[in-house]
């Protein structure tokens, strides 16, 4: 025959309508993501010597500033869900993050609670919008390109900050803080421990990118990159960020051994050498790294993590008053405020599994535990298939254990919401996304492309 039957040629441009249209309503979404990403990153500053409102009632002009930010980013969400209600991966994606869902509820009705019911509406509605945003970045970012952009944007704003204090911290005297026994610590736009973490988060994600895609933005930017990146951690004087950089560096070797061993080793040479070189070399270099490591503090507050012994003894026995539903997201004691280091103010538990177990009980570790287990387990079935889905695998297993790991000092991705928590919900999004399981996923997909298709040919 000359030409195909009628049905077939029909049945071709309904599908190709379909699938420009869904293309170009998803870039749409895929702006509006990044919008949300650089609008949430930015507005997360804290000006020195700042006291942090209890209540609604004694909020400053940052605080008014950052709820305005979170209400823009509340009313995009919401667009965006209306938008893609009838996505067909929606029911798969939703069920893979079912446990954090949970989680953040659980946070929310913890409010009934709390002594402070302000902080704890504030930050669990945070957390429900965080686990949103990864929910729609698994959606809208599925390819290769889609993360490479996500990735590079981080990039672009964690850079754009830590200049942004380096200049502060050498040009204006009052950005020097003292902290503790005559020591001084930059401060400006975040506290130096916060700005520390955005770069080692930073350095680790560009040197990982860069060896398992080599993508061409990675090359350009890699040097300037590390040493932008370096040079921050070693002048805000972090140890949890030098540490964990260290370690997940370690870690990586031995993930990417056989591939990229020389450069990863250059890597945590530069690393190694920017430090002895800000320190100076001479023949006292071993005391110079003791005093700059200890931060002229005695060897009790270092044994004591820097006054952290203190605040986690009270913490365990905080939680041992409400071990079940805990005092209420964000609060470690029945009362909101922590008698600790000489003053009785609201203060966090510098620790993620503390922070939960005080704020949610053992209701809350549960519930974490789950999503964290869900977590290992797509993580795990990304890499027994290889290719493409192991160096995602790969990549999201770093940079999720070093938010573990910098969770034993820090409350990590449970802190509010900046640029490092915010990337924190953009790796879970591209594993719930990436790491899907074809078989079960796809098949939803497959099906209701093909329902499409057949209904417009009918009307047709």
């Amino acid at each position: 025959m000359k030409y195909a039957p009628k049905e077939q040629n029909l049945g071709i441009t309904p599908y190709r309508n379909y699938q420009y249209s869904l293309d170009r309503s998803k870039k749409a979404g895929r702006l509006l993501i990044l919008f949300l990403l650089w609008l949430l990153s930015f507005i997360s500053f804290s000006p020195p010597g700042r006291e942090i409102p209890l209540s609604i009632a004694s909020l400053d002009w940052v605080a008014v500033l950052k709820l305005s930010s979170r209400i823009i980013a509340f009313c995009v969400l919401c667009a965006l869900f209306v938008k893609y209600r009838s996505t067909d991966e929606k029911r798969y994606i939703f069920i893979q993050l079912r446990p954090f869902i949970i989680l953040a509820l659980w946070l929310v009705i913890s409010i009934t609670w709390s002594p402070f019911k302000d902080i704890t509406l504030g930050h669990s509605i945070e957390v429900l919008m965080s686990i949103s945003f990864s929910y729609l970045v698994a959606l809208l970012f599925l390819k290769n390109r889609d993360q490479s952009t996500l990735c590079y944007n981080f990039f672009v704003i964690s850079i754009l900050i830590c200049l942004g204090c380096l200049v502060a911290w050498h040009l204006l005297p009052s950005s020097k803080l003292q902290f503790g026994r005559g020591i001084f610590r930059p401060y400006f736009f975040m506290h130096p421990n916060a700005i520390a973490l955005l770069a080692s988060i930073g350095l680790i994600n560009l040197v990982v990118l860069r060896t398992l895609w080599r993508w061409r933005w990675t090359r350009i930017f890699l040097m300037p990159g590390v040493i932008i990146y370096c040079y921050t951690i070693i002048i805000a004087q972090s140890r949890t960020a030098i540490f964990a950089t260290l370690a997940i560096f370690v870690i990586t070797v031995c993930l990417v051994i056989k591939r990229s061993l020389v450069f990863l080793g250059s890597i945590i040479i530069v690393f190694i050498v920017s430090i002895i070189l800000l320190l100076g070399l001479h023949e006292n270099i071993v005391d110079k790294t003791t005093n700059y490591l200890t931060r002229g503090q005695t060897k009790e507050e270092v044994i004591s993590a820097t006054g952290r012994m203190d605040i986690w003894n009270y913490a365990i026995k905080s939680f041992l008053q409400s071990p079940i539903i805990g005092h209420g997201y964000f609060i470690m004691s029945p009362i909101g405020l922590v008698d600790v280091w000489g003053t009785n103010t609201w203060k966090l538990t510098h620790s993620i599994f503390l922070h939960i177990l005080t704020g949610v009980g053992i209701i809350g570790m549960i519930l974490f535990l789950w999503a964290m287990l869900k977590i290992l387990r797509i993580i795990q079935s990304g890499l027994k298939r290889g290719g493409e889905k192991k160096r995602v695998a790969i990549w999201c297993s770093l940079i999720f254990g070093w938010f573990l790991l910098v969770g034993i000092y820090e409350i990590s991705f449970f802190g509010q919401i900046n640029a490092v928590t915010m990337f924190f919900y953009i790796t879970l999004g591209i594993a719930f996304g990436r790491l899907k399981n074809n078989k079960t996923s796809d098949m939803y997909f497959d099906k209701n492309a093909t329902l499409g298709i057949a209904n417009n040919t009918n009307k047709m």
